[in-house]
């Protein structure tokens, strides 16, 4: 009598630590599209991130300020206005913190931004008027690091979703011009670009 053939399993892995903040649970395995949060191609504009990941210094703060500048939740008792100068798309941002008091977390002060729809790679500082720190329990995921590829697929809004419009420089020169990655509400969305890169 011949032996049964062994299947082999099926391994599935999940990226949980995304998950924490309202994230994207990522699946490893075949199949899906590219370009979508948290993608690290770049793009056909030409446009390059010049910002380092998770880059932040501190100006002169308090003994009470955290070394780097806080992310979302993040536990706070200080009294202090504590500032970072932070790697963003557009060139180094000064951003401001205090601690909410009633809800013992850090906030992020709204300023203006010079660019819209700035952020800062690894983090989930936004701006679109103003500077954000997402609050909630489902925040978009981060602009990706670097430009996403013009028509690789993305996921606007929803759970896991992207912020709908990211900016980014044209090219690593701190005066090239700023255009935007729109991935819009479509049926089927991909990445999109204005033209302020063409030549």
């Amino acid at each position: 009598m011949a032996s049964p053939k062994l299947a082999l399993p099926f391994v599935v892995t999940f990226t949980t630590a995304a998950m924490a903040c309202g994230g994207t649970a990522v699946v490893q395995g075949g199949g899906g599209g590219s370009g979508g949060a948290g993608s690290s191609s770049s793009a056909n504009t030409g446009a390059t991130s010049t910002a380092s990941s998770n880059s932040s210094s501190a100006t002169g703060n308090p003994n009470d300020c955290p070394a780097e500048a806080p992310g979302p939740f993040q536990q706070c008792t200080s009294s202090s206005v504590c500032n970072y100068d932070v790697a963003c798309q557009s060139g180094t941002v000064n951003l401001q913190f205090t601690c909410d008091a009633g809800g013992g977390t850090w906030q992020l002060t709204p300023t203006a931004c010079d660019q819209p729809h700035d952020s800062c790679p690894g983090t989930e500082y936004h701006c679109i008027d103003s500077w954000q720190m997402p609050e909630a329990t489902n925040p978009p995921a981060p602009c990706p690091d670097t430009p996403p590829e013009p028509g690789a697929e993305c996921f606007p809004g929803g759970f896991g979703g992207v912020w709908e419009y990211c900016g980014y420089r044209c090219d690593d020169t701190p005066e090239a011009a700023w255009t935007l990655a729109h991935c819009p509400t479509d049926a089927m969305p991909v990445w999109q670009y204005d033209e302020a890169c063409a030549p």
